[in-house]
């Protein structure tokens, strides 16, 4: 119908086993593709596993973020049906198979420089580190995502070499991380095409959005923007036969029709209305840069000590039996982002993450064999403390419910509205989050610039957002809005003299505009 994808230009893989230097007692997994472990020089690939439970059991280990497990949880997501007994004999079994197949020198009642078991716990360890491409994927797909920048999306797409662990496709504790690892790949290619088509190379484009579509045939994004590019490389009746196509399998694989996006992109078409690719400066393309959303996440500067501190409250309180964490900071100061990041590495280790939002009002889960539940709550209003108190006291299993909560009057009296309603029953914890320091300010800079800055642009910013990442974004829009900085032989600095720009003038979080 129109040109193939070229599969092997826009997304030819890498090979993470080899690149780069490994210390001998580091540790580097490929789990995209194909499953296969380097240890320090010594490479063992998919084939060489003579026990299936022992490779299933370091898959397990290595996909978790901290690559440690409870023993127990082990034995039940890999050997469900069998008796505890049972279960503990073939982790015994497997956990011998794994030293001794990363490590053949390894003699008897010797410990192991990987596979160590503390107390209750299972878990990888090295002398050197420990690596991963799905997480070197995952880094290097959020930061394309928040840099805007072509060659970042193409070196993303580069360590995304195949779905994870294909042979265990139907295993149950792969499948959510897989969607996930999809769905990001996807947003990468759709960016990559945008930003590929903003630059006038429209075959590169089409072929970024193609693989979009084959990876997710339903995209609606992605059918119409692949529609707009055949409409303005001049093949207008392969446009317009791909909407077609794109229509008729919806009618018949869901029986709806396509969303407004795709109509109105077809309407264009139809109308011979489609614009032409301008030529896209590095000025106008920072002006249209797309704000933080948790679907394009920025690089969480300056907030892992957070996001570890509500990681220990949330253990400490499902010891509990549960409880609320209140996650509480000024607008824009980055609780969502926080949260979001607690929520995904959640979800990774296997708790059910559930949100509460104004489209979805959650159940809580009946299935005893769900050992956490976390709810996400951000920013709630009146209207939401009741069904929060619901969903926790109901407490199906362990639940902890994460709220973040602005530090105004009405917030505040929401969640202590639902702290009082507990009556006890549940512990609550407090977090407060601070201005980002000075470091982290630049860093988020340079993420949204993407080029380096001369010292007076970002003490103006500094000094503009006082720590609160929300304003940093809205600093740098302002200054490219009113063309207060050029970028010279690669380095932002001001056109002119320093605006004079304050907070009051800038768009509040959340879309409200300042008064």
């Amino acid at each position: 119908m129109y040109q193939a994808a070229d599969l092997g230009r826009a997304a030819g893989g890498a090979d993470f086993l080899s690149a780069g230097e490994l210390a001998r007692g580091g540790l580097r997994v490929q789990l995209l593709g194909d499953f296969r472990v380097r240890a320090g020089d010594r490479y063992v690939e998919n084939f060489d596993w003579q026990l299936r439970r022992a490779k299933s059991a370091l898959k397990l280990l290595t996909i978790d973020e901290r690559h440690r497990m409870h023993r127990e949880e082990m034995m039940t997501v890999l050997w469900p049906s069998l008796s505890a007994d049972a279960a503990a004999n073939n982790l015994h079994k497997a956990l011998y198979v794994i030293r001794h197949t990363l490590e053949p020198e390894l003699r008897s009642r010797a410990s192991s420089r990987y596979v160590r078991l503390r107390g209750e716990f299972v878990e990888l360890t090295t002398d050197g580190e420990i690596q991963t491409d799905i997480k070197a994927f995952s880094d290097a797909a959020h930061w394309a995502l928040a840099t805007r920048d072509a060659r970042a999306c193409t070196e993303a797409l580069r360590l995304y070499v195949g779905d994870l662990l294909p042979e265990d496709l139907y295993e149950e504790w792969t499948l959510t991380l897989r969607d996930q690892l999809r769905a990001l790949r996807v947003d990468v290619l759709l960016l990559g095409s945008r930003l590929r088509g903003d630059e006038g190379n429209l075959e590169e484009a089409i072929a970024l959005a193609q693989l979009a579509i084959a990876a997710d045939p339903l995209n609606e994004d992605a059918h119409a923007h692949l529609v707009l590019l055949l409409a303005q490389k001049g093949q207008r009746h392969l446009a317009l036969q791909h909407y077609r196509q794109y229509q008729a399998n919806l009618r018949d694989e869901l029986g709806v029709d396509p969303g407004e996006r795709a109509v109105e992109v077809v309407k264009q078409v139809v109308g011979d209305q489609v614009p032409a690719r301008p030529v896209v400066t590095a000025m106008a393309r920072h002006r249209r840069m797309r704000r933080h959303s948790s679907l394009d996440p920025l690089p969480l500067f300056g907030r892992d000590t957070d996001v570890a501190k509500i990681e220990r409250l949330i253990d400490a309180l499902y010891k509990e039996e549960g409880g609320v964490v209140l996650v509480r900071g000024e607008g824009g100061i980055g609780k969502s982002a926080v949260v979001t990041a607690v929520a995904s590495r959640a979800s990774q280790a296997g708790t059910a993450v559930t949100w509460l939002t104004d489209d979805e009002i959650p159940v809580p889960e009946t299935d005893r064999r769900v050992r956490k539940t976390l709810l996400i709550v951000d920013d709630p209003d009146e209207d939401y403390v009741e069904l929060v108190r619901e969903f926790i006291v109901a407490d199906p299993g362990r639940v902890v419910a994460l709220i973040t909560v602005e530090a105004d009057d009405e917030s505040e009296a929401a969640a202590r509205r639902l702290t009082d309603g507990l009556h006890g029953l549940k512990p609550v914890c407090r977090v407060t989050l601070e201005p980002l320091s000075d470091g982290a300010v630049e860093l988020i800079v340079q993420a949204q610039l993407g080029a380096q800055m001369s010292p007076d642009v970002v003490d103006w910013l500094q000094e503009l957002a006082q720590g609160n990442p929300h304003y940093v974004r809205e600093g740098i829009s302002a200054l490219l809005g009113r063309s207060a900085v050029a970028c010279v032989n690669g380095r932002w600095t001001f056109a002119g003299p320093p605006p004079d720009i304050e907070r009051s003038n800038l768009r509040r979080p959340h879309g409200h505009e300042a008064g």
